[in-house]
C-alpha cells in the first residue's frame, strides 16, 4: 500500500497545483511588501505573510475584513503546505480526495493571485 506521500507525489496535476499555489503566496508576498514600503512602513524581506498583515493592520492600510481574509487565505495555505500529509497518515487516500485537494488548492492560487492584484492595482 502507498503512503500518503507516495500517493500525493505521485499525482501530477496535484503537485503542479501545491507548486503555482507556493508561487502565488510568494507573489503576493512580494506585493504587500512593496505596497507597505510605498506607504513608507519598514518591512523585511524575510517577513511572512502573517507579520505583514500584522503591519498593514498595525499602521491601518487595511480594515479588519481585508486583514481576516488574508489570514484566512494564509491559515489555508499553512495547512496544505505543512500539514495535509501528516494529517493522513494512516489514511487510504482515494483519487476522489486528491481532486478535492486539488480543487481547494486551486481556489487558493485563485484567491492569492486576486488579492496580489488588487494590491498591486492600489499601489500603481
Amino acid at each position: 500500500m502507498l503512503t500518503a506521500y507516495q500517493k500525493l507525489s505521485s499525482q501530477e496535476e496535484l503537485t503542479r497545483s501545491l507548486g503555482k499555489m507556493v508561487l502565488a503566496f510568494g507573489h503576493l508576498e512580494s506585493v504587500l511588501l512593496t505596497y507597505l514600503e510605498s506607504k513608507d512602513v519598514p518591512a523585511s524581506s524575510k517577513t511572512p505573510l502573517g507579520g505583514l498583515v500584522k503591519k498593514m493592520q498595525a499602521n491601518r492600510i487595511v480594515d479588519e475584513t481585508a486583514a481576516f481574509h488574508l489570514r484566512f487565505l494564509m491559515d489555508q495555505r499553512n495547512y496544505f503546505v505543512h500539514r495535509v500529509s501528516a494529517l493522513m497518515n494512516g489514511h487510504e487516500i482515494d483519487q476522489r480526495d486528491v481532486d478535492t485537494f486539488r480543487n481547494r488548492i486551486d481556489g487558493l492560487t485563485d484567491e492569492a493571485e486576486f488579492f496580489a492584484s488588487g494590491f498591486s492595482e492600489v499601489r500603481s
